[in-house]
Formats: structure tokens, C-alpha cells, sequence
């Protein structure tokens, strides 16, 4: 592999992890209010907990700072090619 097609294939990894990262900025308004919604109308006796909700909406966050991480790294590391 030369050098000009590592770099090739390290834009689409970048470009890979810019789509995850709209991906998982999306997913954390929809939580939000899903959220919100069980707040409204939470029943114990169903098994609704919002709590639960709040631990993927914190995953989420966390997913998105490793997702930019790590495009971060991979763009650090084709500047110094």
C-alpha cells in the first residue's frame, strides 16, 4: 500500500466517523424526549424507568467523544504523512 492510498483510506475513515458522530448527535435529542415522555407518565408497575433512559443518553455522549477522539487522531496522524 503507498502512502497516497493509506491516506485515501484514512479520509474514509474519517469521513466514516463524521457520519457516526451526526448519527449519535441525533440520537440524543430523540432520548431527550423519550425521556420526557416517560417522566409524564411514569409507571412503576410497567417497568418504565427514565432512569434507565438517562444511561444511554450519558453512553451516547460518551460514544460521541470517542467517535471524535478518534477521527482526531486519525486526522493528527494523515497531517503527518
Amino acid at each position: 500500500m503507498t502512502i497516497s492510498e493509506l491516506a485515501e483510506r484514512l479520509r474514509e475513515v474519517s469521513d466514516a466517523l463524521d457520519r457516526t458522530a451526526a448519527y449519535t448527535a441525533a440520537a440524543v435529542p430523540s432520548l431527550e424526549d423519550a425521556k420526557a415522555v416517560l417522566l409524564g407518565v411514569k409507571r412503576v408497575e410497567d417497568g418504565w424507568y427514565p432512569a434507565e433512559l438517562e444511561l444511554a443518553i450519558a453512553e451516547v455522549n460518551r460514544a460521541s467523544e470517542l467517535i471524535a477522539r478518534g477521527r482526531q487522531a486519525v486526522i493528527d496522524y494523515l497531517m503527518r504523512l
